[in-house]
């Protein structure tokens, strides 16, 4: 009896493995063969380079307005009549005690100015060269 049971068993399991065989047969498949979105090297690359560029705009704007800044603090260094410095020594509590020391005229006694000529912004020199 255990024998006809195997048997019926397998012709069971056959059917059934025919039956899924056939229904994978007549599926069609739901994906198209050709995709709509096709990826473009051209478009990447141009998308990249533009990313590229446009980050390098980017820091270029902060490192020009950082100039900027440095320029017109040197320019207000330079053209400023008081001398407002800040203190950036560890020699604070001395400097507080002795007081700035300041270089005398021989002539007035009066303490001197230096003098620092920028260079022109638009490049010509102000001092006459040689006449041709």
């Amino acid at each position: 009896m255990a024998q006809s049971g195997n048997i019926l068993e397998k012709k069971w399991q056959q059917m059934t493995y025919e039956k899924h065989r056939q229904r994978l047969k007549e599926t069609k498949s739901t994906l198209k063969g050709e995709t709509t979105l096709q990826f473009n090297d051209e478009e990447a690359q141009m998308q990249l380079r533009f990313r590229r560029i446009m980050a390098e705009e980017q820091r270029q704007a902060v490192i020009e307005k950082q100039n900027h800044k440095l320029l017109q603090r040197i320019v207000d260094i330079m053209t400023s009549k008081k001398k407002r410095f800040p203190v950036t020594s560890t020699n604070e509590t001395k400097r507080k005690v002795s007081g700035p020391v300041q270089a005398a005229d021989s002539s007035t006694g009066k303490p001197r100015q230096s003098t620092v000529k920028l260079p022109a912004i638009n490049g010509s020199s102000s001092a006459s060269g040689s006449k041709s």
